[in-house]
């Protein structure tokens, strides 16, 4: 068993479409956001001991890439094979893509049994500086980040729960997929 269980959401090749808010979905060429969640990765083992890393990703890898992951990730769970999920992935809502990754990637945990105390998770184009101080997460505490005031706007491109709350993530992302 592994304390610490790191998901990584990540679409290392965007497609070039539209979001709801943006014409651009991506400044960033595929191999810039390869290079970022390179970074993640490195930034994920420097600052959180004790961990296993989880990549749940939409992409067509190159052999570089694939290589790359397959060394420097516990697990991938690779979901470009299922057409049926790019409509949510790649669709105009990006919250719907990051919340699919996620469902498809706790049902895997779930599914696969994994033993772990917390669950943080991680965008792949993020990455823990200097400034992340570990001993305050080293707890049974759920931690997010609220945007504004909205104790209902969370910020979720980091947060950390712990293997109960991780459960519960996966019933409340389901039931508010419509959402």
């Amino acid at each position: 068993m592994s304390k610490n269980l790191v998901l990584i959401t990540s679409v290392v090749n965007t497609p070039n479409t539209p979001l709801s808010y943006s014409k651009i979905r991506s400044v960033y060429t595929r191999e810039e956001r390869f290079n970022q969640t390179k970074k993640t990765i490195t930034s994920i083992k420097q600052h959180i001991p004790d961990r296993k890393i989880i990549l749940v990703e939409c992409t067509d890898f190159t052999k570089e890439e694939k290589d790359y992951f397959k060394s420097e990730c516990d697990y991938i769970l690779n979901l470009w094979e299922d057409k049926n999920l790019h409509t949510n992935i790649f669709g105009s809502s990006k919250s719907l893509g990051e919340g699919t990754m996620t469902i498809c990637a706790l049902e895997y945990i779930f599914k696969n049994n994994f033993q772990f105390e917390n669950l943080y998770k991680i965008c792949g184009r993020y990455w823990l500086n200097d400034d992340f101080k570990y001993e305050l997460y080293n707890n049974s505490k759920d931690i997010f980040k609220k945007i504004g005031n909205d104790v209902n706007n969370i910020f979720t491109s980091f947060y950390k729960v712990n293997n109960k709350t991780s459960k519960i993530l996966l019933l409340f992302l389901k039931k508010n997929e419509q959402n």
